[in-house]
């Protein structure tokens, strides 16, 4: 129904105007939330799980010192860590020798 000139138009009442207010900041906030959160954390496999006590395992038997683990033991780092084995060592060790 068409409103014609002569006739003043209503005003918005004031809850309608809240609540479109806040389902924007809600839509905004979602979306946020969905770009801009952590991606969620994958289940640690059992393969994981028996690499992290293989290395474990090297870090008790070079009793926490980086320069006492063997070339055996090194290649056996590489080989399941690439490039980054001192820094997996390091990790391990700081969350096993305590």
């Amino acid at each position: 129904m068409a409103v014609s000139r002569n006739e003043e138009a209503k005003p918005l009442p004031l809850p309608a105007i809240i609540a479109g207010v806040v389902l924007a900041i809600g839509a905004a906030g979602y979306v946020a939330y969905r770009n801009f959160s952590p991606p969620p954390v994958a289940a640690v496999t059992a393969g994981e799980t028996s690499n992290e006590a293989k290395i474990a395992d090297i870090v008790k038997r070079s009793n926490g010192d980086i320069t006492k683990v063997s070339p055996e033991d090194q290649a056996t780092l590489q080989k399941m860590t690439g490039p980054f084995w001192k820094n997996v060592y390091t990790d391990v060790k700081n969350r096993t020798m305590k």
